[in-house]
């Protein structure tokens, strides 16, 4: 039996603290099962289909709110959270079925010109080696939240402008969390802290 997917666990709880739901109320709102729901927000992977069900229902939300990370509206990486490939790789639908079905005829395709070579790309802007504690330091919130607590680790630029948050239940170890993200402000550069987090990047910013 395969291990629990941690990141689709946190990711999950994230968002029902975000909503401010239960597993009840946030799957009628996001038009996905709530015992589905409570499994994932325990690590389990669901069918690839209700994976992009729920996370067609998450970017519904964020249009009407604020205050989520900016990666919450692309399905695509909520695919990959939870392991499988985004959606734009493979073959489209269409011709998945034709092509996996036994003796199905290949349909004639019409004469065209040859395509036409593709326009050089621009070159790769340059990596900042910038250290990463240099250039961003941390703040923490606890924020009062319906009956309970909310902790957000927020890190800020020299400007004190928000550029990503972490927002935590209030059973979550967040302590261990706000570790792990003071030590990469002090190993990574700004290039390879921004990749590794840029899932929560505070709206886009």
């Amino acid at each position: 039996m395969p291990e629990n997917n941690a990141e689709l666990a946190r990711a999950i709880n994230e968002v029902l603290t975000w909503m401010g739901a239960n597993a009840e109320s946030a799957g009628a709102a996001l038009g996905i099962n709530s015992r589905t729901l409570t499994a994932m927000g325990q690590g389990i992977v669901p069918m690839r289909s209700l994976m992009i069900r729920f996370a067609e229902g998450v970017r519904r939300r964020c249009e009407r709110e604020t205050g989520f990370p900016a990666w919450w509206q692309d399905i695509d990486a909520w695919l990959r959270v939870a392991g499988y490939p985004p959606r734009r790789d493979g073959p489209a639908e269409g011709e998945r079925a034709a092509h996996g079905r036994p003796g199905a005829a290949h349909p004639a395709r019409p004469s065209s010109p040859p395509p036409r070579p593709a326009p050089p790309r621009p070159a790769a802007a340059p990596e900042d080696e910038t250290p990463a504690g240099q250039c961003y330091r941390p703040v923490y919130e606890r924020k009062p939240w319906g009956d309970s607590i909310l902790h957000i680790f927020w890190v800020i630029d020299p400007e004190n402008r928000k550029v990503f948050q972490r927002s935590m239940a209030a059973d979550f170890d967040y302590k261990a969390e706000a570790a792990r993200w003071k030590q990469d402000l002090s190993r990574l550069t700004k290039s390879q802290f921004d990749r590794k987090y840029g899932r929560f990047r505070y709206n886009g910013g």
